[in-house]
């Protein structure tokens, strides 16, 4: 299945920011969500574009479409949690920094329970995440787009999940789906397509989902040292203009992919424990 990238144009509902106050595999990549027992007590309610440089912390809900315009950075301290209703797109024109830290992660996830918002899309800004664990929703990268993410974790969309069809994505240590066994409803953990995007997912998990990655572009993609497992196929090609992988020094669970275009150096024979979450 051939997914479309989330369409960038945007309403702006409501009338600003409401503050107020508040009333098994791959073991060693889990991420500690368990919430600090001196979290801020406040909640922010955001139903506009962000368009002065801006610190959330807290709880944040966001109610509808926002972007993050250009020139404007976004930043989210530790321990953060953020509520995104169902739908909902987050479009990164300007800088977001998440900065989550261990034992103080950000926690993206759903509004509503079982309403799933959509995803950041980023075509021309930059999306930039540490200690992050995201359920609900994914990504769009395309155009001039930068996403780099560390010691994150992502799992349960609708949909695919890292959609790429330009831009740069800098993805290390970190983990697209759950461990082995769980349950998870992503249909493609990563889905590459398009134009000529510069793609690094290394030291990381890959796992439980119909597909690890739809791989129908990208040259020289860096796959190195990642574990995959749990997922019904690791990696499909499609005809076409040719794709080009380093999957060095990883494991593959259901045994090494015999596809074209891939280079498969020092094959681990065990799962890489050094990947995934540190």
């Amino acid at each position: 299945m051939k997914t479309a990238l989330v369409a960038a144009s945007l309403a702006i509902l409501g009338c600003g920011n409401d503050v107020q106050p508040a009333g098994a595999d791959a073991d060693q990549g889990t991420v500690d969500t368990a919430p600090p027992a001196d979290a801020p007590e406040t909640v922010t309610d955001v139903m506009a574009d962000v368009t002065t440089d801006t610190t959330w912390s807290g709880l944040v809900r966001v109610k509808s479409s926002i972007s993050i315009v250009g020139g404007v950075t976004l930043t989210v301290l530790p321990h953060t949690r953020i509520q995104i209703a169902a739908g909902d797109v987050i479009n990164v024109a300007g800088t977001v920094n998440i900065n989550g830290v261990k034992g103080g992660v950000v926690t993206i996830e759903n509004l509503v329970a079982n309403e799933n918002w959509n995803a950041f899309t980023v075509s021309t800004g930059t999306l930039a995440m540490n200690y992050v664990v995201q359920t609900g929703g994914g990504f769009g990268i395309s155009g001039s787009g930068h996403l780099s993410v560390r010691d994150s974790q992502f799992s349960h969309v609708t949909h695919d999940l890292l959609v790429v069809s330009a831009g740069t994505v800098d993805m290390q240590y970190s983990w697209i789906g759950v461990a082995d066994g769980q349950p998870d409803t992503t249909h493609c953990d990563m889905h590459f397509e398009g134009g000529s995007p510069t793609i690094t997912v290394s030291h990381s998990n890959i796992s439980t989902s119909a597909y690890g990655v739809m791989l129908y572009a990208g040259t020289g993609v860096d796959f190195t040292y990642n574990n995959w497992f749990g997922n019904s196929a690791d990696i499909s090609e499609t005809s076409g203009p040719p794709v080009t992988a380093d999957l060095s020094n990883g494991w593959f669970k259901s045994g090494n992919p015999n596809l074209s275009g891939l280079t498969k150096n020092n094959m681990a024979t065990a799962q890489v424990t050094t990947s995934g979450p540190r």
